[in-house]
């Protein structure tokens, strides 16, 4: 059995609820400044997780097509992978809409690892075989 640090227990869904729940740019710019405290991303990794949300003519996605999304709920499961590492997979679900669209679930996957040394997260993949 994994014992969970404290704060990735507490961490996980707040910063999900975080991530995945805004209704306008700025909402959405907010969403690293709101969970940076756990993260230890490469930049790489940090620039797909959180995009600008601008369009190829740099206004907003968010507010042009009146995207939101709201955090519903979670399921996660851990694997300690040896002393320092916890792997973790989560389906979480978004309510998602869009200006003229009706509100949908969406399932989205998470596989992430978390450093039980430093307290972050140190790779996350969302929706991603790979």
């Amino acid at each position: 059995m994994v014992n969970l640090p404290a704060q990735f227990v507490t961490a996980s869904s707040a910063n999900a609820k975080a991530y995945y729940t805004f209704s306008s740019q700025s909402d959405y710019d907010k969403r690293f400044s709101q969970i940076s405290d756990i993260l230890s991303l490469s930049n790489e990794q940090r620039s797909k997780l959180f995009d600008s949300g601008l369009d190829a003519t740099g206004g907003s996605r968010i507010d042009n097509l009146g995207l939101t999304s709201q955090y519903q709920t979670a399921n996660s499961y851990t694997n300690d992978l040896d002393n320092q590492t916890i792997e973790a997979l989560a389906t979480i679900i978004v309510q998602t809409s869009g200006t003229g669209q009706k509100v949908i679930n969406q399932t989205v996957l998470l596989h992430g690892w978390f450093d039980t040394k430093t307290q972050k997260f140190i790779s996350i993949k969302i929706n991603s075989t790979n």
